[in-house]
């Protein structure tokens, strides 16, 4: 959780009372979480969601209820954040199973486009081979979007036919699929990604 009480994710024992089952996702060395966070950009003056340091850590919004200090940053209309990995790298399953998930408030996802940042150079040329693009060559390759009631992203469908690690990243970009700036949290609303 990123409650302030010092302790993190999974470790700390508030997480297990959480209804959006964020723990369920710590596998159980509670490091799953992003680590810190490496930009961001927020586009809307109306935005009172502005601390992107609130997407750090486990989920912790509490569904259907209001919290005024709940921790999720807002990315306004088009605006992006990129989390970075300093205890554990963003891996492919090999599998079917999702292998990212992005928590965000409420029970629709609003469409975001995620980008992930090979770790190594072999993860480089597997993308490039697959011909996954890096549009605005930043780095991130583009995995597509998330969005309705998807809030998970199964690199394997994406990239097929790999083994479980094979692909390696250490970083996540969230960028908001803009429409307008309306109210005080405009975009979608992140407060975890593991």
């Amino acid at each position: 959780m990123n409650d302030g009480d010092g302790l993190i994710d999974c470790l700390d024992s508030g997480c297990f009372n959480l209804p959006n089952y964020g723990c369920q996702t710590c596998l159980e060395d509670g490091l799953s979480f992003a680590d810190f966070v490496i930009s961001f950009e927020q586009t809307c003056s109306s935005n009172t969601r502005f601390n992107p340091e609130a997407a750090i850590g486990v989920g912790d919004h509490l569904e259907g209820t209001y919290v005024s200090s709940a921790a999720y940053v807002s990315l306004g209309e088009g605006g992006s954040i990129t989390l970075g990995f300093n205890n554990n790298l963003i891996v492919n399953s090999g599998d079917n199973n999702p292998d990212i998930w992005v928590f965000e408030i409420g029970p629709l996802v609003e469409a975001s486009q995620i980008e992930l940042r090979p770790f190594d150079q072999k993860t480089i040329d597997i993308l490039k081979l697959e011909g996954i693009p890096d549009t605005d060559s930043d780095g991130n390759f583009d995995f597509g979007v998330i969005a309705g009631s998807t809030s998970s992203l199964d690199i394997d469908s994406i990239v097929m036919g790999y083994l479980y690690s094979e692909l390696r990243f250490d970083a996540i970009q969230i960028t908001d699929v803009p429409t307008v700036c309306e109210g005080n949290t405009p975009g979608a609303d992140i407060d975890g990604v593991n």
